[in-house]
């Protein structure tokens, strides 16, 4: 029996190991992220409410004009999901030695690794939103003004959930937005698709327009 021809599409082998690997952080069976050698731990809504309101460039409109900018901005980052300890959120005063020392010696480290620290920091937050629902029709679309966290909170609760507004916001995003999208596909009938997904099939209509004569 002949053996029937295989595709090969390219980057599909490498989009299913990192999808399955992005899987497995969310539910706490693989090893911490690391970025220039600083873990960092899994960020929540939380965190992405904090790093919006301390203006982080990666979360607030904001153009990166120097490579400075960049390389600062990767360091604010890394340093507010690190271990290091932060200054009280409510505390009136911004002085904390222990928490001031340690950000010192955490950003004389960064300083080293600048490389590391940029393509780290940008590996971290692309697979944090992997599997975050896209701006289309009917996801996240915040009408009036809903904030996402109350987009979500509501949508939990629309799709069964009893959990929480401090559960949601302290839930890794990796792993919010997986139950985000079972939600949406049980509420609002959306497909689930990877990333994987779409580049198998442009790759086979892409095959099939080629046989057309």
């Amino acid at each position: 029996m002949a053996t029937p021809p295989t595709v090969t599409i390219p980057g599909y082998a490498e989009a299913i190991a990192r999808e399955d690997d992005v899987r497995r952080k969310a539910f706490g069976v693989a090893a911490p992220d690391k970025i220039a050698g600083v873990r960092v731990r899994q960020m929540t809504l939380r965190d992405m409410l904090m790093l919006e309101h301390i203006r982080n460039g990666f979360f607030v409109p904001f153009t990166f004009e120097t490579d400075l900018e960049v390389l600062a901005h990767c360091a604010q980052l890394t340093w507010w999901m690190s271990d290091c300890p932060k200054p009280p959120l409510n505390s009136p005063s911004t002085f904390h030695p222990r928490a001031m020392v340690s950000r010192v010696l955490l950003l004389k480290h960064l300083a080293r690794y600048p490389r590391s620290l940029v393509e780290e920091t940008r590996k971290f937050l692309e697979e944090t939103f992997l599997d975050a629902p896209k701006s289309t029709k009917g996801q996240m679309q915040t009408p009036g003004h809903a904030s996402g966290p109350a987009y979500l909170i509501d949508k939990f609760a629309a799709g069964g959930y009893s959990l929480t507004d401090d559960q949601i916001l302290d839930m890794p995003l990796i792993r919010l937005w997986q139950l985000l999208r079972l939600i949406n596909a049980r509420v609002d009938g959306s497909d689930l698709t990877n990333p994987s997904d779409v580049l198998a099939c442009e790759h086979l209509a892409k095959l099939n327009q080629e046989k057309q004569p």
